[in-house]
Formats: structure tokens, sequence, C-alpha cells
């Protein structure tokens, strides 16, 4: 890791304003960002196309901010922690054409922040970890105007202290018009430990044309929408207890692994 920026802020806005086209931020620190208005990011993207590449944003009001209108936004081989402000500063909020987050950790999302807020046409997650940690935050995702939605190989904890019992949010706001409605959930792990229950997936009344699919999940914790879990493609456990998962122990892709061999019947 390079550089630690700390407290820096320029506009009133974020450490970086970024306001040129394709451009590429790696090996960068930023922590203890707070603004006027509350929501003091690392990076507050106003050009197009950016990338963001092994950064670490932390205990900030917000990691990442984007403007709408401004292409696509990249995540690769970062970590996002203890980001959020009263629910209304997150720690990856895009506004985008797309979101795409690779082997990335965002994790401890607090003061009712969701970890991913994202109003992009088209949102990927791959190879990542989304998790609540002990932290009192809302969603895990809040896709707020719907759009082509995408989890693959990730392993996502929502945990005991989360305020929201949704764990993904779908055009829950304003729908986006003339976009495709896809939710793909696969090859992942899901933990969900919310003493009042669970929601996989809160998703808006009446979308119409939307597609859900939830395929090749490990899927652990009790849920109120159990019925969205089809046991023939996934494998759905009530508790850490029922796979031997330590209380401490956080969950690994090698349970999907597992479940395949047969070890948790």
């Amino acid at each position: 890791m390079g550089a630690h920026f700390v407290a820096a802020t320029k506009e009133g806005k974020a450490t970086f304003v970024v306001k040129g086209n394709n451009v590429l931020i790696e090996d960068v620190e930023c922590s203890q960002v707070r603004v006027r208005d509350q929501n003091g990011a690392c990076i507050r993207q106003e050009g197009r196309d950016l990338t963001l590449n092994n950064v670490y944003f932390h205990n900030s009001e917000q990691g990442v901010l984007q403007a709408g209108n401004t292409g696509s936004l990249t995540i690769r081989n970062s970590r996002f922690e203890a980001l959020g402000n009263r629910g209304r500063a997150h720690s990856v909020y895009s506004n985008g054409e797309m979101l795409t987050i690779i082997n990335t950790k965002i994790i401890g999302s607090k003061d009712q922040a969701h970890a991913v807020k994202s109003r992009s046409k088209v949102t990927r997650i791959i190879d990542s970890i989304i998790s609540s940690g002990d932290a009192d935050d809302s969603r895990l995702f809040d896709i707020s105007s719907g759009g082509e939605f995408e989890i693959v190989g990730s392993v996502l904890y929502q945990g005991r202290n989360t305020v929201n019992s949704q764990l993904i949010g779908f055009g829950l706001e304003n729908i986006g018009r003339q976009r495709r409605q896809i939710i793909n959930v696969r090859n992942s792990v899901i933990l969900a430990e919310r003493p009042n229950g669970n929601i996989l997936l809160g998703i808006r009344d009446n979308l119409p044309n939307l597609s859900v699919e939830i395929n090749n999940n490990l899927i652990i914790g009790s849920f109120w929408d159990v019925n969205r879990i089809n046991k023939e493609d996934n494998f759905h456990f009530e508790s850490r207890k029922s796979i031997g998962l330590k209380d401490d122990a956080f969950p690994t892709l090698g349970l999907l692994q597992a479940a395949h061999l047969g070890l948790f019947e």
C-alpha cells in the first residue's frame, strides 16, 4: 500500500475529486474523511470510467461516491471498511452505467449504511467478500433502481447487529426506464444471522419482466422468504451449527465444495 491520506478533503466533497476520464487510482489508503454535508468520501467520481485497484478506504463517511452519467466504476483487489453515516452515506455508492467489484472486501459498513448502493444499470460482484461483521449496517446490497445484478463466486455475511432484515434490496426506489431486470446469484456462500429473521431478496411488488436465478449456492440462515431458495439448485441449512461452523468462524467458498461432497448431510 502506498500513501495514506488522513482527513484530507477538496471542494467540501472528498479526498480525491476525480474529474478526468479513464482514470486509474491504485495503492492508496484513505481514512477519516468528513465534510459539512456529512457524505465525505475518499473518492468522488465526476469524470467517466474510473478504476480503483488495491485501495484501502476506511473509517470515513463514505468510500466512493459516483456522480450520474459518468460511465463505469470498477473496483479491484481492494478493501472498504467501517464506512457510512446516518444511512445516507455508504461504502460504495454508484450512479453510472456499470459498477463492477472484483476480488474486494467490503466489511463492517456502519451507522445504517449499505455496503453497496447502486443505481447503475449493471452491477456485478465477482470473487468478493461483502460482510456486516459486527456493525449496525443496513443491506449488503441496495440496487435501488433495478437493472442487471449479478453475484458470482462471493461470500456474503449478514451479521447479528444489522438493522435491516434484507440482504438484498432490488428496485425499491424509482425504477430505471428501459432496463433489463435481472437478478443472478450463483456459486456463492451466504450466511445470515440477524436474530429476528432475514430476507434474502427484498423486491418491489409487481416489478415487470423480472428474471431471478439463484443457483449453486450454499445458503445458511433462517429466511422469511425461504420459498425463493430452490433446494434442487442450492444447499440450504438453518444455522452455522447445522454445518459445524464454529461461532467465531467466517464462512468461505470451501464450504460450498464441502456441501457438494455431501459432508453436511
